[in-house]
């Protein structure tokens, strides 16, 4: 008679029914701590929702709001500006400068988690056109510059509406922008813009194609121009291959000039993105280390 211990198939057997004996024993204590910790968290209160300081005498600090409203999680937030609805129409009435400021404030909040969800696109485009109802170029030329500069972002990005109808809204507001802006106050600033206008061009649907490419060449050349090669080396490696892409689709003039042109900035955004990487580590390696 054969030693039934030394048999496989036993063995085999016997595992298995570890194994179930195992999963039979702990399973329900799994399912204890995950129902456990869902009743823990609906037990605990709400996070509490800050009050917005909408008294018209009192200065709006902007640094102060916006690190608050930063901190909040997106449901918060909504929370948050459901709460003030009807004081915020108030104070559009007895502070229209105030309410635009808070406006573009949590415009620029929105915007920065954008990429979380298409509807925190949809608000911060919603703060920003708001605030431009009341900011005016003529006596407040910086903040409406950075307000339509950002609007013209979203509106190059967004997915909702007419696509055609959006890249002509970005368009609109980067030119209105850059006649705002003036090249010698913060040439680095007006070549952004410049070259956030000419990519606008390079998507624009109305029109014809090889004009508007034209027309972003053109801006990504001045822009290159007003960069600084020392002092902006990453925003001017940026704009080269952005410029060399352009060209890469060229139709007009000599395609091998143009293929040309598009090789030799290609390598100088590459030579240029090195010499940033470069020098990065250069200047990680000569701090001093802490002495403990």
């Amino acid at each position: 008679m054969s030693n039934a211990l030394s048999e496989p198939a036993f063995w085999a057997l016997t595992i298995n029914s570890a194994k179930d004996a195992v999963r039979l024993y702990f399973d329900p204590l799994r399912r204890l701590g995950k129902w456990l910790r869902k009743r823990l968290a609906r037990s605990k209160p709400p996070p509490a929702i800050p009050t917005m300081n909408l008294n018209p005498s009192v200065s709006w600090s902007a640094d102060t709001s916006v690190l608050l409203w930063a901190r909040l999680t997106d449901e918060d937030l909504e929370r948050y500006v459901e709460r003030h609805q009807e004081a915020l129409a108030q104070l559009k009435e007895s502070d229209p400068a105030k309410w635009a400021k808070m406006m573009a404030d949590l415009g620029f909040v929105y915007q920065r988690r954008r990429w979380r969800n298409q509807e925190g696109l949809e608000r911060a485009i919603l703060f920003f056109a708001e605030a431009l109802t009341v900011i005016r170029p003529e006596s407040d030329p910086i903040r409406w510059a950075r307000v339509g500069t950002s609007l013209g972002a979203l509106y190059q990005n967004r997915v909702r509406g007419d696509r055609e109808a959006n890249r002509e809204s970005a368009i609109a507001l980067l030119e209105r922008a850059l006649t705002i802006l003036k090249w010698a106050a913060d040439p680095i600033q007006w070549a952004l813009v410049t070259a956030r206008l000419a990519r606008a061009y390079q998507d624009r649907l109305r029109g014809q194609p090889d004009e508007n490419l034209e027309r972003a060449i053109t801006l990504f050349e001045e822009a290159l121009t007003s960069v600084p090669e020392e002092s902006a080396r990453v925003e001017r490696a940026e704009i080269m291959r952005s410029l060399a892409q352009a060209y890469s689709h060229r139709v007009r003039g000599e395609p091998l000039e143009n293929l040309r042109r598009a090789i030799a900035l290609y390598e100088g955004a590459l030579k240029m993105t090195i010499r940033t990487s470069a020098a990065s580590e250069s200047i990680q390696t000569e701090t001093p280390e802490k002495q403990p």
